[in-house]
């Protein structure tokens, strides 16, 4: 009995090893625990300053009068031929994009055999983290919102889904964080990335232009990684 039981173990060690960083669940399959992934971002606030000018340009006067380049503030007041006249409150949001991250863990080394042999049966996104290397930023910004869609789609869309919240950074701050994940991110999120391992990362936030609170143009720039915790489930090959 002894040795049946000595033999039995060196069995599911040898299986062990065979799945190389995975565990193996006898129900389940083997769970497979992926380096954490990284993958660069940006984000550039000179979106909304963009956006900010074509909004005064499609206004009536005085905002149509409002050339903002050179400007680090809207002014209070246009000027014409020494006749000045006060520039109504613009309360605007504008939406700016963080660039689309493409990202393909069909060839991992830990999951290139089993993806070959259609053995992928699920993943879980343990979590997602950013850390920032710059923030040129001139105000607060707001939370963001984080999105997957399929791979190589470059600009959100409506068939992109919502996974995850930055949440509000700080004008200046390169402090590290958490992405909150919604309710059912974790979920939409496995769907982007089984069968094909391969994804788009997308992002979005809103930058408000309220005049009563202040009269600074958005601009600066955000730049980082985030880093994601991805955790594995396959049938034996």
């Amino acid at each position: 009995m002894k040795k049946m039981l000595i033999l039995a173990a060196v069995g599911l060690a040898l299986l062990a090893v065979a799945a190389g960083c995975g565990l193996l669940d006898a129900t389940s399959g083997i769970s497979i625990s992926l380096p954490e992934q990284s993958f660069d971002f940006s984000l550039d606030a000179n979106q909304a300053r963009t956006q900010l000018q074509q909004f005064l340009a499609s206004q009536g006067p005085p905002l149509n009068q409002i050339d903002l380049t050179g400007q680090t503030e809207i002014p209070a007041q246009v000027c014409d031929g020494g006749v000045c006249v006060d520039v109504p409150r613009i309360n605007e949001t504008f939406e700016i994009e963080l660039p689309a991250q493409q990202v393909d863990l069909s060839n991992e080394p830990d999951l290139r055999d089993y993806v070959a042999a259609g053995k992928v049966k699920s993943v879980y996104p343990e979590y997602i983290k950013y850390e920032l290397d710059a923030n040129t930023l001139n105000f607060d910004l707001p939370s963001a919102d984080i999105y997957m869609d399929q791979h190589g789609t470059q600009t959100l869309g409506d068939s992109a889904d919502y996974i995850a919240r930055l949440d509000s950074i700080q004008a200046g701050s390169t402090a590290p964080g958490d992405l909150q994940f919604t309710s059912d991110g974790r979920d939409l999120m496995s769907s982007h990335i089984i069968p094909g391992l391969k994804f788009s990362m997308l992002g979005k936030a809103g930058v408000t232009v309220d005049t009563d609170q202040t009269r600074t143009i958005p601009g600066g720039q955000l730049s980082g990684r985030i880093k994601v915790k991805l955790k594995f489930t396959v049938d034996p090959i």
